[in-house]
């Protein structure tokens, strides 16, 4: 039977719902078994929850009981007894003193719920908000801009690119010529008919970027028309005729007949290749 004990809480400010140990120290008339467990947690009711129970025995006649308590109800709190065993027939049963549980209008000294407040807003946030919002959209509308610009861009630079690369292709067309001209005692007449042929070729293939290698002459025209690869087919035509003309000169190697034609050779395949690169006076020099 406990003789005498004292009680206290931690925090000693206890309010409805908080958390809180109770610190309960007792001496008793009968000796104290060395390890004491409960025997069960109170059941939860609508005065106090009680999540932890433990006894720590101090001396043969006392010990110390520490609960873990959550209050719902404010004023006098008094606990169930709360029921140690060793594990035999001995059981021990804890009375503790009653407790004073604060409630939280005690805490603030408010006697009745205060009306709803609207949420606090730091002066500005407004303008702030729709500012964010405008600097949004307008850095939105800035990097689309750039996009559409970049995109022009690149197309305006592949277009300079693409006009280097077919003037190069030109003026190596009119260079092969030019060589033809004056080193034409180191060709036979079937050689140079055979250079006047891949060079008009290799010219066409730069050009349009489609491979005219095993092209008959008279198939120039199909091919770009299959491709659907839009240009001057008169001037096609005339490639297609100086390439037809230069494989009769090939297989007859009538030297008279190229020597006449030669510089007409050459003057077709500069004017055609003028008009198709659209220039309007390039000429041998």
């Amino acid at each position: 039977m406990i003789k005498t004990g004292s009680v206290s809480l931690i925090p000693s400010d206890v309010t409805v719902g908080s958390k809180a140990q109770v610190v309960f120290s007792f001496y008793t008339d009968a000796p104290i078994p060395g390890s004491l467990k409960p025997v069960a947690l109170p059941e939860d009711n609508a005065v106090c929850t009680v999540t932890e129970l433990r006894l720590e025995v101090t001396s043969a006649n006392s010990a110390t009981l520490y609960a873990d308590i959550i209050p719902w109800q404010c004023g006098e709190l008094e606990l169930p007894d709360l029921l140690f065993t060793d594990g035999t027939d001995f059981l021990l049963a804890v009375t503790v003193p009653p407790l004073q549980i604060r409630s939280v209008s005690d805490e603030t000294n408010a006697t009745q719920l205060s009306p709803a407040q609207p949420p606090f807003v730091i002066p500005g946030t407004t303008y702030v908000i729709y500012g964010s919002i405008i600097a949004l959209i307008a850095l939105i509308s800035i990097v689309l801009l750039l996009v559409s610009k970049m995109k022009k861009l690149k197309a305006a630079v592949q277009k300079v690119l693409k006009k280097i690369s077919y003037s190069r292709n030109y003026r190596k067309l009119l260079r092969k010529l030019k060589k033809l001209k004056k080193r034409r005692a180191s060709f036979t007449e079937s050689e140079a008919a055979t250079y006047i042929v891949k060079t008009i070729k290799m010219y066409l293939e730069k050009r349009f970027s489609i491979s005219f290698e095993a092209a008959t002459a008279s198939e120039f025209s199909k091919i770009l028309n299959a491709n659907k690869i839009p240009c001057r087919l008169e001037y096609i035509n005339e490639l297609e005729q100086v390439c037809k003309s230069c494989d009769v000169i090939r297989f007859a190697e009538n030297s008279f007949l190229f020597e006449k034609q030669l510089n007409i050779f050459i003057e077709m395949i500069t004017n055609s290749a003028k008009h198709l690169e659209g220039r309007q006076a390039d000429v041998l020099s």
